[in-house]
């Protein structure tokens, strides 16, 4: 993409964003709140002028993967009643409260890391010539963000059908292009930490997965070849025609790894949501499972 990300447009829109507040856009026409501002509020009336601007060019940009992006007639509201948004005034203000919960940090992050990680994907499959593919997962994307209004749930689950695409089209070694040239394009760690010890940490931290816990298995005596066996609870992912989606586990691995591959050989169903991988790292082209593995029950 040549220009300002869909990731930069986001963030701008989500700085001027505040949970609670009593502005919000929609389309003067349908009434649709759609993306990039369906799930936003501001505190001032030029604050959401500003964000209807930026939502034209993320839209326009949008347009750039598929060019049957609906347009839509973008207008700033106010709720006047706090229970319902069908009680409105545009442009009239009033003074009024809303009811609607803030969201948490840690939903925040989680939904920040997975657009980062999306818009990492499209760009990389954009610079390395994956239109079909790049097509297949933007039209998902729109259909699925136009029904659903939970932003939370729309991450996951455009991150689940990425994992589908990117398996059913791609060989492994396309995979790992792929997703090497996405995790390059992902701030670089502030410290050389243990890769898997740190990618745990910070998918705990935005709230990806619930817990961890990595078990060494063994390290060759040059320590090119590493191996070890992973268990992560509530892991936010779910299996997809049987295969568990590792995606964001391996970009985050990857952005941390300089000189080595990565494989992800095994996913062992613990429970409804806690998984048993085992997880490689050496200097030869072995990447494999980078992608989703195969989800056995039980160990």
């Amino acid at each position: 993409m040549v220009g300002r990300t869909l990731r930069d447009i986001r963030q701008e829109i989500e700085h001027l964003s505040v949970d609670g507040a009593s502005y919000f856009i929609r389309c003067a026409r349908t009434g649709d709140r759609p993306v990039p501002v369906g799930g936003t509020r501001f505190a001032t009336r030029t604050a959401a002028e500003k964000a209807v601007r930026l939502a034209y060019q993320y839209r326009a940009a949008l347009r750039q993967y598929d060019n049957r992006v609906p347009y839509y007639d973008l207008i700033v509201c106010e709720t006047a009643q706090p229970s319902s948004e069908t009680q409105l005034t545009c442009p009239v203000v009033t003074n009024s409260n809303t009811s609607e919960k803030p969201a948490t940090l840690s939903a925040t992050d989680r939904i920040e890391f997975c657009h980062d990680v999306v818009v990492a994907i499209f760009e990389s499959l954009s610079a390395q010539g994956y239109t079909t593919v790049e097509t297949a997962i933007m039209e998902k994307y729109l259909d699925t963000a136009e029904t659903i209004t939970n932003r939370d749930e729309l991450c996951l689950l455009l991150l689940e059908h990425i994992a589908v695409q990117l398996e059913t089209q791609l060989s492994a070694s396309e995979q790992a292009s792929v997703l090497t040239h996405a995790a390059s394009r992902l701030p670089s760690p502030s410290s050389p930490e243990d890769p898997i010890e740190a990618t745990c940490t910070h998918l705990q931290a935005v709230s990806l997965i619930g817990g961890y816990t990595v078990f060494p298995i063994s390290v060759d005596r040059d320590e090119c070849t590493r191996l070890w066996t992973v268990r992560i609870d509530e892991y936010a992912l779910s299996p997809r025609q049987e295969r568990l989606p590792t995606l964001p586990l391996a970009v985050d691995m990857l952005r941390r790894l300089t000189d080595h591959s990565l494989a992800i050989s095994r996913a062992n169903r613990i429970d409804d949501r806690a998984w048993q991988l085992r997880m490689t790292t050496d200097n030869v082209e072995s990447a494999t499972g980078l992608v989703s593995v195969h989800a056995h029950n039980g160990e």
